[in-house]
């Protein structure tokens, strides 16, 4: 009975130790957003609306370009949760005030959809250069709905130049993000790309962001003009999912390996993994080897050991007890 009591005591300081390095395993989520881009970049002011404590409250979303040279046209669209939002209004912005051949022309609210088309803007003739610099290019007004946490997605983004006499499409970044709830905890993703339009619009952007616990990946497809080198460079915090060695990070781009994929680079709380890729519509696989709040793939064999031997010894002494009972018992 003794050694029966030693065993179980054995066992249990076993299943202790491991549940000790689980928890110690588990951590917290802050936020972190990408280094800035030099290239023409549109993006939004409020990435994300978070719409818990806030129904029947509006918020206003500019839509922003920096650094662009000669910029002759735009056009912008964008999508979000149906369910935390609606959209009530769109409005034209600054950076063509008084200047566009035909006026601000919004884009159609679809509310059921959870989207609004493209909305646009072009200079006239006698400006013969184009619009220089950094400015708003509109404005939604959204209104919560529901509790939770939208993402805002711009789509089918096109911008044009001034060449001489030429208008010339250009490319520009986009910056798009994505949220994880998970656990309680909300995790920021965020990806500078260049899935934009080019000479032929066609429906581009970043779509159908997942992120997988179990797989320790998150994923989502891009979509460009067919035959464009396109590029992702994504930032990750490192409380949702890394790796030990930068070299351990695995990316696919329609599950074979991009053109072009330099060895990751990380700070002390993200992680920042850049590749390039040919569109028109990719899907993107992003792979680790630690997820939140599990523990890293590295322990699963140590822990599994841990727990194997803890059971033979288990084993052994109670098979140790039933011989010593069978000898008394003769």
């Amino acid at each position: 009975m003794k050694d029966l009591r030693k065993s179980i005591s054995i066992a249990r300081k076993s299943i202790a130790l491991i549940s000790f390095i689980i928890v110690l395993l588990i951590t917290t989520a802050p936020q972190g957003m990408a280094q800035p881009v030099s290239a023409p970049t549109i993006y939004a002011d409020v990435p994300r609306i978070d719409g818990t404590g806030k129904i029947g409250q509006n918020v206003t979303v500019n839509i922003n370009i920096s650094n662009v040279v000669s910029l002759w046209s735009w056009q912008v669209g964008i999508s979000f949760d149906n369910a935390i939002l609606n959209c009530t209004s769109i409005a034209d912005g600054t950076m063509f005030q008084g200047k566009s051949v035909l006026g601000f022309m919004a884009g159609y609210i679809n509310n059921t959809g959870g989207y609004v088309t493209y909305s646009g803007n072009s200079l006239k003739s006698p400006e013969t250069t184009g619009v220089n610099g950094s400015g708003l290019l509109m404005t939604f007004t959204f209104e919560v709905i529901g509790p939770g946490i939208s993402d805002l997605h711009l789509r089918n983004v096109k911008i044009n130049k001034r060449v001489g006499v030429t208008i010339t499409p250009a490319d520009c970044h986009l910056i798009d993000v994505y949220t994880v709830v998970w656990d309680g905890g909300n995790y920021l993703v965020e990806i500078v790309h260049n899935s934009t339009g080019t000479v032929v619009q066609t429906p581009t952007g970043l779509f159908n962001h997942n992120f997988s616990q179990m797989a320790t990946e998150i994923d989502f497809s891009v979509s460009g003009p067919s035959g464009k080198k396109g590029f992702c460079n994504v930032t990750i915090p490192k409380t949702l999912l890394k790796c030990d060695t930068l070299s351990d990070w695995i990316v696919t781009a329609n599950d074979a390996a991009p053109t072009y994929f330099p060895t990751p680079t990380d700070n002390a709380t993200h992680t920042f993994i850049y590749f390039e890729y040919t569109t028109s519509t990719v899907n993107v696989k992003i792979t680790g080897t630690w997820v939140i709040p599990e523990f890293p793939r590295v322990l699963i064999m140590p822990l599994l050991i841990i727990a194997m031997l803890a059971a033979v010894i288990l084993g052994k002494k109670l098979c140790s007890t039933k011989r010593g009972r069978s000898i008394v018992a003769k």
